[in-house]
């Protein structure tokens, strides 16, 4: 039109008013092309989990899946959901909400679901505000929409290699979650605030301070104290011991005269020591790791029988046996039940 014009005719600001006219004609807006598109960014939150974003994805290998992820951290959970009704959808997102809080602001698309009556009463009672994206512009709910293609493709991924669905879908959440950002941070370390141990990080912590915490400064009792260990025999309840070696901060080996008894520091009490007169300890026939008694569970406490750790001739104790009667068998005939 002004290529037209310009050939015939000119005046000042032509160009200007051949526009106007045309974007006064409805038939040009309909038939002319779409103009380009035009994003705004959701405002960044300044706390975690304050606005988090769902969407649906699958169906993956069958299933389908509910996708949960913050706005801040970037952090994801994923839900296996066997029907997406109003009703799952809720339980998924409650038992997402029991581990990390209600966020303030939900953001989804218009699936039916969660435009129902049910699910906008769940958000109120909640005191979340739910923000749906207009209908057919995915791109408004692009979080989730992204994540949703990264999952369905690392997933098919690692099915190729041969992995099992549940363990495919494991393996891709630990390393998203702990993968760090351009600024070093992890979902997860920017989520929880603290920095996340996994099997690379244990490659700089010390073997020994792992394996073997150290022991505190004052422990309750030293090795070769005196002491009363509590017994769960039938025998006295309370047995005069030494302490031998401390296994952990409150853990013990003691040697008492049925043997060597492992306790917790709440199961021995301290013992004079004008009392070791009279105390016989046991000696250990082999190896004294070997013959450490175990703590009986409470439930079998007063049922278990004392274990015969020494040779009781040694110390003239005698043998405890049964004193019910043994009949001989028989082993031809059978017995007669009606007598």
């Amino acid at each position: 039109m002004r290529q037209l014009a310009r050939q015939r005719v000119w005046w000042v600001d032509i160009d200007k008013d051949i526009a106007t006219v045309a974007d006064k004609r409805d038939v040009c807006k309909i038939v002319n092309p779409t103009l380009a598109k035009e994003y705004v960014s959701w405002p960044d939150p300044k706390h975690p989990w304050e606005r988090v974003h769902i969407d649906f994805a699958g169906p993956v290998f069958n299933p389908m899946w509910l996708i949960c992820v913050d706005a801040f951290s970037k952090f994801p959970y994923i839900s296996l959901m066997t029907t997406t009704t109003t009703a799952a959808t809720i339980s998924a997102l409650a038992t997402i909400f029991t581990i990390e809080g209600i966020p303030k602001t939900l953001a989804s698309d218009n699936g039916p679901q969660l435009t129902s009556e049910e699910f906008n009463v769940f958000c109120t009672h909640q005191g979340i505000k739910h923000i749906t994206s207009a209908p057919f512009h995915p791109a408004s709910n692009g979080l989730a929409e992204r994540f949703v293609i990264t999952f369905k493709t690392a997933v098919k991924k690692n099915i190729g290699d041969g992995l099992q669905l549940h363990v495919a879908v494991r393996k891709y959440l630990s390393t998203y979650r702990f993968m760090p950002n351009d600024e070093g941070k992890s979902p997860a370390e920017l989520l929880h605030g603290r920095p996340v141990r996994t099997l690379l990080s244990q490659v700089f912590e010390s073997p020994k301070a792992r394996l073997n915490p150290p022991a505190p400064n004052s422990p309750k009792f030293i090795v070769n104290q005196t002491v009363f260990a509590r017994n769960y025999a039938r025998e006295e309840k309370w047995l005069k011991a030494v302490i031998v070696r401390q296994l952990a901060n409150t853990v013990y080996v003691v040697n008492t005269a049925v043997g060597y008894l492992k306790r917790h520091a709440n199961q021995l009490k301290p013992r004079n020591s004008s009392d070791a007169e009279s105390f016989v300890p046991w000696i250990p026939p082999t190896n004294v790791s070997s013959s450490i008694q175990q703590q009986p569970s409470s439930t079998e406490a007063e049922s278990q029988q004392p274990t015969q750790m020494h040779n009781s001739s040694k110390e003239g104790i005698p043998v405890r046996r049964g004193a019910r009667t043994r009949l001989a068998v028989d082993r031809y005939a059978a017995p007669d039940f009606r007598k």
